[in-house]
């Protein structure tokens, strides 16, 4: 076997005939640092030595490796008062796990070199709106190793049970365990083509709204209900028409081409009303106030990348806001 004297400052080997380590034990290892430890131990020649450039007490270095000798099953070290030696089982044991925490050690610095730097798939299900999608695409343009699965349903998608790292939600959150960053915030407004209201005339009243025709963005375009009003005093407006579209785009080109009255997020629809192409009708009715957000499960252990889309999204937008109404990006996790 191995002799260590525990106050030689270099180890001698001498040749041993190396004995296989028993099968049983390593199953039950319950501590990795164990075997840091008794690492340290046969390295720095003796326990006290070990103990200083861990920065624990000696005491503390002895028990851990009488732990890891016990889950194993077989004695690693012989320990006299003055000297130890290191068994053969302990020998073999020691040039195995020597090299496994070299591999997790490299591993570790690999990770930490990377880590900084997005990389990998992401999948997002966000609201269809076309400033959302330049930016998704700026963002691959701008981390040529990120990759995008992007989801535009228009159903609201459960982020954690269907395995999305980001949303973008528009409206007013429900109460949820998502942590939530405010891109906008921004009320809905009544808007047509100024074709359609020349055709048709101008809604003169919510009631009037009965009359009309409206864009219904959903799935049906009979008995679809429009909320307005405050929060204080909602207002529940039964609406109908001829056209119902789930694609938030394809809605507002229907408004466009006069198909209708519609109701959509100021915010997103300020290119359209600035260019005339639409017009706001029932300027005075009261709406709800609500906001675009990006919500992501989870605050801590965020991949770079998943926060490097986040962080890309908040800064766009503080930057480019596709509405007038942008106020500060701030975070709140929804309780």
């Amino acid at each position: 076997m191995t002799e260590y004297d525990e106050t030689a400052s270099e180890l001698t080997a001498v040749d041993v005939t190396r004995s296989p380590l028993p099968s049983r034990g390593l199953s039950a290892l319950t501590d990795l640092n164990d075997l840091e430890v008794f690492a340290r131990v046969v390295e720095k020649s003796g326990f006290s030595r070990a103990a200083q450039e861990l920065g624990v007490p000696a005491s503390t270095v002895s028990r851990r490796v009488s732990r890891l000798e016990e889950s194993l099953g077989v004695r690693l070290l012989q320990r006299t008062t003055r000297k130890m030696h290191l068994t053969e089982a302990g020998r073999t044991f020691f040039e195995q796990i020597s090299l496994a925490l070299r591999q997790i050690q490299s591993a570790e610095e690999s990770l930490k070199q990377v880590q900084g730097t997005p990389r990998g798939l992401i999948r997002i299900t966000t609201v269809e709106e076309p400033f959302i999608e330049n930016v998704l695409f700026e963002f691959l343009r701008a981390y040529p190793d990120v990759s995008l699965e992007i989801d535009k349903s228009h159903r609201r998608v459960d982020l954690v049970a269907e395995g999305f790292d980001v949303g973008i939600r528009a409206g007013v959150l429900a109460d949820s365990s998502l942590v939530a960053h405010r891109l906008l915030s921004s009320g809905p407004i009544l808007v047509a083509s100024p074709a359609y209201v020349q055709l048709r005339g101008a809604p003169s009243s919510l009631s009037d709204l009965r009359n009309h025709d409206c864009v219904i963005l959903g799935t049906t375009t009979t008995a679809a209900t429009w909320q307005l009003g405050s929060a204080e005093a909602p207002i529940r407006l039964s609406v109908s028409g001829r056209v119902a579209i789930n694609s938030f785009g394809s809605a507002v080109e229907a408004c466009v081409q006069g198909l209708g009255v519609g109701l959509f997020p100021e915010g997103f629809i300020t290119t359209w009303l600035e260019s005339g192409q639409l017009v706001q009708v029932l300027p005075d009715v009261v709406t709800q106030r609500s906001g675009l957000w990006i919500v992501h499960p989870s605050r801590t252990l965020i991949s770079p990348a998943v926060r490097g889309l986040i962080d890309f999204v908040k800064e766009s937008f503080k930057r480019s806001s596709p509405g007038p109404d942008l106020l500060p990006v701030t975070n709140r996790r929804l309780a």
